[in-house]
């Protein structure tokens, strides 16, 4: 199960926890544990990260580590609310990848041409 602490400022970075049900999201089994402990962390930053953007009234956003799982999210969440996003990775296959999935804009910083093309 992966779930969010109770509404008395309890935090879950601990053994135990008592918490409603509906703060509950049951985990199917086939779901390696590394996998499920981002479930609610990951897509609730990227949510947060791009409500803030959007509250600076910005068009833009660099996206760091952005083939990550959160970056991806970053990604995907910019691009469904019509925010740009300049998404940065470290390899040419991050790089494939993230093409792969839509990107206009994404950068490798392990490039050569590196500070160039974040220039242009």
């Amino acid at each position: 199960v992966s779930c969010f602490g109770s509404l008395n400022g309890h935090g879950t970075w601990i053994q135990y926890l008592n918490t409603p049900a509906s703060f509950c999201i049951p985990i199917d089994e086939r779901i390696p544990f590394e996998k499920a402990c981002t479930l609610m962390a990951n897509p609730l930053s990227a949510i947060g990260m791009i409500e803030r953007v959007k509250e600076l009234n910005q068009k833009v956003v660099i996206n760091t580590g952005a083939a990550g799982a959160l970056g991806r999210m970053i990604y995907q969440f910019g691009k469904h609310e019509g925010i740009e996003v300049v998404n940065i990775v470290r390899s040419a296959a991050q790089l494939s990848l993230m093409k792969t999935l839509g990107s206009n804009y994404v950068l490798d910083s392990t490039s050569e041409k590196f500070e160039e093309e974040l220039n242009h």
